[in-house]
């Protein structure tokens, strides 16, 4: 916890994609718990468009998603940003494992506890 501690007087933007309205909700209501900037996306394509307004500091997102699953709109990202930091949640085990093949920086088995997530977030954002 000390890392995000020592974080939490920076407001970070976070672009988090999940296509579950109430998942979306959960983890929203837990980032902006610390002043975060949360740009909020229900697929791979409206993420992509988001991404390239707002270059946010962490990339959030599922690996099941529409449009363009989580996988690919890493892939994409990685091509022209090698340096974002970017988590990767899924309920499956096997789709975190392709999210960090894609260039994940961590993962996580949905759901996590807010403390979890927190120092998740903030550890990545001291990188």
């Amino acid at each position: 916890m000390k890392l995000f501690e020592q974080s939490k007087c920076l407001q970070a933007s976070i672009l988090l994609v999940e296509d579950d309205p109430t998942c979306r909700y959960l983890l929203s209501s837990m980032l902006h718990e610390k002043n975060n900037i949360v740009h909020e996306a229900a697929n791979g394509k409206d993420a992509l468009t988001i991404y390239k307004k707002h270059a946010p500091d962490l990339l959030l997102t599922d690996v099941d998603i529409p449009e363009m699953n989580g996988v690919e709109l890493i892939t994409v990202i990685r091509e022209s940003n090698t340096h974002i930091p970017i988590v990767v949640m899924s309920a499956e085990p096997e789709s975190l494992r392709l999210g960090e093949s894609a260039g994940a920086n961590m993962s996580f088995i949905k759901m996590i506890s807010m403390p979890v997530l927190l120092n998740l977030v903030g550890s990545l954002l001291l990188l």
